[in-house]
């Protein structure tokens, strides 16, 4: 369809880590930063690919260095305000960057380091 790379390259797959230290599959859907002006924050959202409106994941992009890219294609990080981990694995190593590169702009870092 159209507009199709664009989609599929966000696509990402959301795990969460149970209190058994296992890695949950919370589903797949397409990740984005979305601001939000009335919270004055931005947030990792990923809408399910299903229906494209259910939330996967709506979390708080921190300023603290809690990212971590690994490999090409995942970002992980621990949810302070919850303990929770997270971790995002993109189909894509494109779509992995354009969201690291998100993160870190807002942060005021620099993606390379």
């Amino acid at each position: 369809g159209d507009g199709a790379d664009a989609s599929s390259r966000h696509r990402a797959k959301v795990y969460c880590l149970n209190e058994n230290g296992q890695w949950d599959d919370r589903g797949t859907g397409h990740a984005a930063v979305q601001y939000s002006p009335a919270e004055e924050a931005a947030f990792v959202v990923v809408l399910s690919e299903e229906d494209g409106s259910t939330s996967l994941l709506h979390a708080k992009v921190h300023m603290e260095d809690i990212y971590q890219r690994q490999q090409e294609t995942i970002v992980s990080w621990n949810e302070p305000e919850t303990g929770v981990d997270y971790a995002l694995s993109f189909q894509d190593a494109e779509g992995c960057t354009d969201l690291w590169e998100q993160i870190c702009s807002l942060q005021g870092r620099s993606p390379d380091e």
